[in-house]
């Protein structure tokens, strides 16, 4: 009983160098393109506490300061207290 192994190199675009195969016949493999929705979920749920961290500890206070800073009135007051300028001072 004889044993008879061939060994065919291919090229860089997978077709082989042996003239018997045309090169339309090799069967490709091909790759998951776009965004399915199970890879969509899973970059949701990694990106919602982020976001969540960021908009209570970044955005809300600049957004609170913003809104307290508005009033005038609060200004008229700050300076009208005789003991503000200390405290800037110190």
């Amino acid at each position: 009983m004889t044993v008879t192994t061939t060994i065919e190199s291919a090229t860089p675009d997978n077709t082989t160098l042996d003239s018997a195969t045309p090169a339309a016949s090799t069967p490709r493999i091909s790759r998951r393109t776009g965004v399915y929705a199970a890879d969509r979920y899973w970059a949701i749920a990694f990106a919602a506490p982020y976001v969540a961290v960021f908009l209570a500890f970044v955005i809300y206070p600049i957004g609170y300061g913003l809104w307290l800073g508005s009033d005038p009135e609060s200004y008229r007051s700050l300076f009208s207290d005789p003991i503000y300028p200390r405290t800037v001072t110190n």
